[in-house]
């Protein structure tokens, strides 16, 4: 009896995953079905999804297979994470690292505070922005936003908007998410520390490639 919560952690949370088996692919198309057909097996091993949402979660997956040939790559990020995110916890989703380093950023970082969304870090060109506190994103408060990208990270709310500052980060996943229409820039308005609100367009730049993102 002493031992039994770390076991059953050790089940919930370690099972054993077994390596994907496939002959190696020749275009990009083979290689997502792949991934989608080895994603298909989570249900397995994941055992937070409802059985309601295991049935979505398959349905999902088959439509994305049935799309992949044609979806743009963040459509295709965006269309795994909203799926994987059906299992509602917070340790079963698919890698963050994309949303950094494989579409297009702002060159600004944010964090989420008790007071507020703000930038903790940006490009020399928005340099003047440091501190300031985020009221909305081509016209949608931030609040709106982050609610309606909950559906792309499961967890409890603080969580999912702790990864969901990077989709906010690149028009790019927030074109993909339905949000904007332009992948090019985002159009911001701000709050500085004094209060003084104003608009701040940021242009959009090249994917960070493998750099980690900084918050300081």
């Amino acid at each position: 009896p002493f031992y039994w919560p770390f076991l059953r952690m050790l089940w919930v949370f370690m099972p054993m995953v077994e390596a994907p088996k496939y002959d190696q692919t020749e275009t990009a198309i083979e290689a997502r079905l792949q991934d989608v057909d080895y994603l298909s097996t989570l249900i397995q091993y994941a055992r937070s999804f409802s059985d309601d949402a295991e049935q979505v979660f398959s349905e999902r997956l088959d439509a994305i297979s049935d799309a992949a040939e044609t979806m743009p790559d963040a459509e295709f990020y965006l269309a795994l994470s909203e799926s994987v995110a059906l299992a509602d916890n917070g340790h079963t989703s698919v890698s963050g690292r994309p949303r950094y380093t494989a579409f297009n950023t702002i060159g600004a970082r944010f964090y989420n505070f008790r007071d507020g969304t703000f930038i903790v870090r940006a490009a020399t060109e928005h340099a003047e922005t440091l501190g300031h506190r985020v009221v909305s994103i081509e016209g949608i408060p931030i609040e709106t936003l982050l609610t309606d990208l909950a559906k792309f990270k499961g967890g409890n709310e603080v969580w999912r908007n702790l990864y969901n500052t990077f989709l906010i980060e690149s028009p790019e996943l927030l074109t993909a998410a339905g949000v904007i229409d332009a992948a090019d820039a985002l159009e911001m308005t701000l709050e500085a520390p004094s209060g003084e609100q104003r608009q701040v367009t940021f242009n959009a730049l090249s994917a960070l490639g493998s750099d980690q993102p900084g918050r300081a």
